[in-house]
């Protein structure tokens, strides 16, 4: 579980690799978004996970911040860093590695319930319906900016007509300013 995932280019390989073994990878995800532009990223990578094997789910039940992970039912993480490049390379964290079947077991169970009870598995159906309202929105934001690009436009020509009429300097002649 990792609120804020966006893996490099050497862990997003090992994650495909183990899952096209048949190693079961479950990844948990920020299902809320409260920074766009991290979420969105994350997103793009959902695609080659899911073509590899790997399970993503999507928590809904509030805003995340868990990163924790669990492997083999043996070996636990728990701590404040986030699988991407500012908690990686910037920030100052701190993760717990344990290795015991008594931590990692029931942190294992209490993982899986907030899966099967709080989030949305991510499949491709999911996924495609997901970048078909992303480009929908997007191209409403485009047409938006274009609109206002326009308007913008027709307001400066006919503030230009207004001054090559010399109303503008009748104005500031009669304000006491030229």
């Amino acid at each position: 579980a990792n609120a804020y995932f966006l893996p490099g280019l050497r862990l997003r390989h090992a994650l495909c690799d183990a899952a096209r073994r048949g190693v079961k990878v479950k990844i948990l995800l920020q299902g809320k978004v409260d920074h766009a532009i991290l979420h969105y990223a994350t997103r793009m990578l959902y695609r080659d996970f899911l073509t590899s094997g790997i399970e993503l789910y999507e928590y809904q039940a509030g805003y995340m911040h868990a990163k924790v992970a669990v492997i083999d039912r043996h070996w636990a993480m728990v701590g404040s860093s986030n699988i991407d490049p500012f908690s990686l390379l910037l920030a100052r964290e701190a993760n717990l590695q344990i290795k015991h079947p008594d931590f990692a077991k029931p942190l294992r169970r209490h993982m899986l319930d907030k899966i099967e009870r709080h989030s949305r598995q991510v499949d491709r159906q999911r996924l495609a319906q997901a970048r078909h309202r992303a480009l929908q929105v997007g191209q409403r934001n485009i047409h938006a900016h274009e609109m206002r690009g326009r308007q913008a436009a027709a307001q400066r020509q006919s503030l230009g007509a207004v001054a090559g009429s010399g109303l503008y300097h009748h104005a500031a002649a009669a304000n006491g300013s030229r």
